[in-house]
């Protein structure tokens, strides 16, 4: 492969000629330290600082030399992820940037397009971490269109050999490149050539009704919602058990494109019905407020969210039991609907989770502030049930909330006392008391 860069070099940046050097350096930058692993934050800072390096010989004119260093990088990281615990994500943010990297440096290296195009067409189907798997959107000025045809030809070797998947089949079988890498690039590459050739490839995998979902949108987005809907309908075939809801929700949002908002307000109060929340609430008062009969759904829904099983009292719950949802749906209704009096009635009538007490306490707190103290010293006294660190320093955070909303009723010097007689019941427990004190909880 040859340059056609003739950008002069400035005395100041690397050569070609240090390119060994370089690449030493980003590999031993690189290194985990075999069973005596670096953190992840370490590797990254390594190899970000010898990295650099990369930009310099872009400036230098050697584009070329700067596409091996970043490759080095990218292996080194990919190697890393096996052993480096990178759940901050420093390291994938790094390998991201250096794909992008890549693709500035292939553009002004004047690599050979069809050599590079199978060359990230085998990066792409065999890695594990995603790296380059969109390459023909982010390499595409650099692979020019003789680059992307070579590009999908080499995916077409490996996709013609994959099995059509129905419902519930899957293509388990091993070997150097991935199944979903290769469609994930067949489907890429196929969007080159239009919706069709999008759906045909993603038609052949339908092991999942999601994948109707997908299919959908991609002939939405064309304006074919007809044939969208006709998918969806699909994809709630027996043979998939269950219904997607995830479909469902598209095909209403389809229907009120069309103008059939009725429709679509029937399917969200059916699917309110059989899964009652204040999610789905606010979406039904979505559809209904726009087909204009919000009023009788509104009465009908909050019977519903009212009918749910209740809850045991807050005072009479210990917390290592699950937390009861009891009316916690029908409160975040009148919460959010600003009724904070509603919603305190159906706390204390139904029970709600502890949260949701929490929320409906500091509502209710502005104006009632006695009532609040209450609910956040119940809370604190059921966060003692358990003896552990995060529990005690839950219920010192619950125990200042309380005291303050106490300063607010005027009732001080009752929550002192209260407080006082929570520290001598607890007086055995060091942390517990260490905790108080970190909270700046009344001692005396």
């Amino acid at each position: 492969m040859t340059s056609r860069s003739t950008k002069p070099a400035a005395p100041d940046h690397p050569q070609r000629a240090d390119l060994p050097e370089i690449l030493a350096r980003v590999k031993a930058a690189g290194r985990t330290g075999g069973s005596t692993y670096r953190s992840a934050s370490a590797v990254a800072a390594g190899l970000s600082k010898e990295l650099r390096a990369a930009d310099q010989l872009l400036l230098a004119g050697h584009a070329q030399a700067a596409v091996e260093v970043i490759e080095s990088g990218i292996k080194l990281i990919e190697k890393a992820f096996a052993t480096v615990d990178d759940s901050s994500g420093i390291l994938g943010d790094l390998i991201r940037r250096l794909q992008q990297d890549h693709a500035d440096a292939c553009e002004q290296s004047g690599l050979e397009q069809t050599r590079l195009a199978v060359h990230l067409a085998k990066w792409a189907m065999r890695t594990d971490w995603e790296v380059f798997l969109e390459s023909p959107t982010t390499h595409a000025a650099a692979l020019g269109e003789v680059g992307l045809a070579r590009f999908e030809a080499e995916v077409d070797k490996h996709y013609r050999l994959l099995p059509p998947l129905g419902p519930g089949e899957s293509d388990e079988r091993g070997g150097q490149v991935s199944a979903f890498n290769v469609t994930f690039l067949k489907t890429l590459l196929a969007a080159r050539h239009g919706a069709d050739a999008v759906v045909e490839v993603m038609a052949r995998d339908l092991s999942y009704s999601y994948h109707y979902l997908k299919i959908a949108k991609v002939l939405a987005g064309a304006g074919r919602d007809d044939e969208a809907m006709r998918w969806l309908e699909r994809g709630q075939g027996p043979e998939y058990g269950r219904r997607d809801e995830r479909l469902d929700d598209f095909a209403a949002e389809l229907h009120v494109r069309a103008g059939r908002v009725d429709i679509a307000t029937d399917m969200a109060a059916t699917r309110f019905g059989e899964s009652p929340s204040a999610e789905l609430y606010d979406r039904l008062h979505d559809f209904a407020s726009e087909s204009g009969d919000w009023t009788e759904r509104r009465a009908t829904a909050l019977a519903v969210l009212e009918a749910l099983p209740e809850a045991v009292g807050l005072d009479v719950t210990p917390a290592y039991r699950a937390d009861p949802s009891g009316h916690s749906e029908l409160v975040k209704v009148h919460l959010s609907e600003g009724d904070v009096g509603a919603a305190w009635r159906a706390a204390q009538q139904g029970g709600c989770t502890t949260r949701v007490w929490a929320d409906v306490a500091d509502a209710r707190g502005a104006e009632h502030p006695a009532d609040a103290m209450r609910v956040y010293q119940l809370l604190a006294v059921r966060e003692l049930d358990v003896t552990d660190r995060a529990a005690y320093r839950r219920a010192a955070a619950l125990i200042r909330r309380s005291h303050r909303f106490a300063e607010a009723a005027g009732l001080t010097s009752q929550s002192r006392a209260w407080i006082l007689g929570v520290r001598n019941d607890n007086r055995r427990r060091p942390t517990l008391q260490d905790e108080f004190d970190r909270y700046g909880i009344p001692a005396s």
